[in-house]
């Protein structure tokens, strides 16, 4: 995985055709140090990896910092672009992912782009996670998968 801890740069898109939107993520941590060196790990083993990452550091030590930079300089693993951010207090969970969301927003994230939040101690099961929120989206801009609402079906159509 490649961590830049300045400004990143722009995401490079994966996915296929113009329904395809980039999936960043928004990574949480507070004094977890062994633990966001494993998400970081698990993450660059996606099938479908994410555009951009920013990991929001909670903790006002930077504990996490020393892990994104030794998985930075051991290099080769894929994995996207990894925006390091001492939040400079605890946030909390909500207020380190505001604070994440907000920096991908006020990047290179498009209208049509995808944010994940995720947790330091919690990294996907499966490898295939993203791979799958990347079809669901493509699913989502090119098909009516809306519920409710006032459409009606169409003659014919079940509901």
């Amino acid at each position: 995985m490649s961590a830049q801890l300045a400004d990143a740069p722009p995401p490079t898109r994966h996915g296929d055709g113009p329904a395809a939107s980039a999936l960043h993520g928004v990574l949480v941590t507070y004094r977890r140090p062994a633990a966001i060196a494993t998400m970081l790990d698990c993450l660059a083993a996606q099938d479908r990896p994410l555009d951009s990452l920013v990991v929001v550091d909670n903790d006002t030590a930077t504990s996490a910092r020393a892990a994104v930079e030794a998985v930075a300089a051991a290099g080769g693993s894929p994995g996207p672009p990894v925006r390091y951010i001492a939040a400079g207090a605890n946030l909390g969970p909500a207020g380190g992912i505001a604070l994440g969301m907000r920096t991908v927003l006020d990047g290179a994230a498009a209208d049509d782009d995808w944010v994940i939040s995720l947790d330091d101690d919690d990294p996907p099961t499966w490898p295939d996670v993203f791979g799958r929120l990347a079809a669901l989206g493509v699913r989502l801009r090119t098909e009516d998968l809306r519920v409710g609402g006032d459409r009606q079906p169409e003659p014919g159509e079940d509901r």
